[in-house]
């Protein structure tokens, strides 16, 4: 090959390296096989018929684990279900009185922690939102885990929500995490409101 090609053909090739490592930088990329990839670490009913589930990738609960703290790369997901209802409208329960698991919402809310977010921060829709220190280094989307493509959220209220637990790195259920990372048991979770940044505020 002419040097000169040679030349021009690895600069693109470097040029494109580094387009994609700054896209994916940019936003966050939908976590594929989430839910065998990363830990569940606990079920929460609200009042209110929903049911979330909250996982952690397995790299951060490690690091929680032995350092307690949220390293680079950290990424929660909760998912969220409605119950299962009766006939008559009403909210369905096992034999433990826990809320019946019915249809996904499908939607996913994810957030993750990075030291080396890059691009434009001031959309307040979507799957960008705010600057680099204004949520502790996190960023917070939503997809559609039937084909991961990207869901428009009002993020400005995921992040006025998170800045309550400012002093626990913005993490509203450290508690439940906590109790995770001790036992390696998922747990269980009933609140009687509807409203996440309420209830949240007590597992603090």
């Amino acid at each position: 090959m002419n040097p000169l090609r040679y030349l021009a053909v690895l600069a693109l090739l470097i040029c494109t390296a580094v387009l994609a490592q700054n896209n994916a930088r940019d936003r966050i990329v939908y976590p594929n096989d989430f839910r065998r990839t990363m830990s569940l670490y606990t079920t929460i009913d609200r009042a209110d018929g929903k049911v979330y589930e909250i996982f952690i990738n397995r790299t951060a609960l490690e690091t929680w684990r032995t350092e307690r703290r949220l390293p680079h790369g950290t990424q929660f997901v909760i998912e969220s279900f409605s119950a299962g209802r009766n006939a008559n409208g009403q909210l369905l329960r096992n034999a433990r009185g826990r809320l019946v698991k019915g249809a996904s919402d499908n939607e996913i809310h994810v957030s993750e922690k990075r030291t080396d977010w890059t691009g434009s921060e001031q959309m307040t829709t979507g799957n960008v939102f705010g600057t680099p220190t204004q949520n502790g280094r996190w960023r917070m989307a939503a997809f559609d885990p039937r084909d991961g493509r990207s869901v428009s959220v009002n993020v400005a209220e995921c992040h006025q929500c998170h800045q309550d637990a400012r002093a626990e790195d913005f993490i509203l259920s450290r508690g439940l995490l906590d109790g995770f990372a001790r036992s390696n048991q998922p747990s269980y979770i009933s609140f009687s409101c509807g409203q996440r940044e309420i209830c949240f505020g007590s597992l603090r």
